[in-house]
């Protein structure tokens, strides 16, 4: 009996042996592992502030403008006095959308006195020329322009537009296991030579494990790129000859063992990124979809870094988060809600006020 006892103990321990996963991670340069952070706390919310829009996946702060991302419409609010604009649409029409991009991946400039959009729309292989200014004073849409690009197209997944003549793309592989990131300039395509490496990496099966959040800003000239299902947040020059990978936590996740988690139990770590000249915030969340399909959720947080990767703040809500934006000018933090579909607003100066400090 003792025999078969010890037997059996070392047919378990084999079977485990077996079972562990060879570790692999993707990442860029020497993985920067970040335990803390200098600052952490909560923010006072503006309990005045009302927003009526249902229905929202985005918001944008531009000058006075806050855009507030719908489905199938984009809202213009006029900051300084409440003003609402529906602008764009979903259709068959000759100035629709097939599937409205985020207001995030826009990219907005100043031009003969006016606000533009530059959007990017892959379905019609085309970026929209839209004169925001013009839509929100008098509702006109006559002033929009299209520029013809066919290296835009459908089976690109994620665009965002970097100036009015360039645009990043996440595009799969033939295989279906991977992603390229290219940058195209006019007729021109390249990948930055720092994320080659990262983008051979493949997993067997489901491509959603390696999908990513990614914004641009123009000051810094470098890309964020948030990890959905991994713990990790990519950050690169838009040249190509810089770049690094920040973790919160111990150590970078292990892809083969998120590819053999069932769905369910699945942890969602960013679902969120936005970007400023001074840094960026990445939400985070560390949820399964279990959790977040019964209601189980204690929460979510958004971690403040500056363009190197320094950790600057981290502020918790009580409630998931699908989309943030910091109007600095006025100190204010945009939050939407996920649970309650709400906008909300809340006091910045302490992120400010981090920032600052680093």
């Amino acid at each position: 009996m003792k025999s078969l006892c010890v037997y059996s103990t070392f047919c378990i321990l084999l079977l485990c042996g077996c079972t562990t996963k060879e570790y692999k991670s993707l990442f860029i340069g020497e993985p920067e592992i970040i335990k803390d952070f200098n600052f952490s706390s909560g923010l006072e919310e503006f309990n005045d502030f009302y927003c009526d829009e249902i229905g929202i996946n985005g918001v944008k702060v531009v000058d006075s403008l806050l855009i507030v991302g719908h489905p199938s419409y984009w809202t213009l609010i006029n900051m300084n006095d409440g003003k609402h604009k529906d602008i764009l649409s979903v259709g068959e029409g000759p100035d629709d959308f097939y599937s409205l991009p985020r207001c995030s991946s826009a990219v907005y400039v100043e031009l003969n006195d006016s606000l533009y959009a530059f959007i990017p729309d892959k379905t019609n292989s085309r970026i929209m020329h839209l004169n925001v200014s013009r839509s929100m004073s008098d509702g006109e849409t006559n002033g929009i322009t299209y520029e013809k690009n066919n290296i835009l197209k459908n089976e690109v997944w994620d665009v965002i537009m970097c100036d009015t003549a360039s645009f990043w793309m996440s595009v799969p592989n033939e295989s279906f296991t991977g992603f390229k990131r290219e940058i195209c300039n006019s007729d021109s395509i390249y990948e930055p030579e720092i994320t080659q490496e990262m983008s051979r990496h493949t997993v067997n099966e489901n491509i959603n494990l390696l999908s990513r959040v990614t914004r641009y800003n123009r000051a810094a000239d470098k890309f964020v790129e948030a990890m959905v299902y991994l713990n990790q947040i990519n950050i690169y020059s838009r040249d190509g000859k810089s770049g690094k990978t920040i973790c919160v936590g111990k150590q970078l996740d292990n892809v083969n063992e998120i590819e053999d988690t069932p769905r369910l139990k699945l942890k969602n770590t960013y679902n969120s990124v936005a970007a400023w000249d001074m840094g960026f915030g990445a939400v985070y969340s560390g949820h399964t979809d279990m959790e977040i399909e019964t209601g189980q959720t204690k929460g979510s947080e958004i971690q403040f870094f500056n363009w190197d990767g320094k950790p600057v703040m981290r502020v918790k809500f009580p409630y998931e988060i699908l989309s943030i934006d910091l109007d600095i000018d006025n100190q204010v933090l945009y939050v939407i809600d996920a649970e309650k579909d709400v906008l909300r607003k809340y006091n910045a100066k302490p992120i400010i006020k981090s920032y600052a400090a680093v």
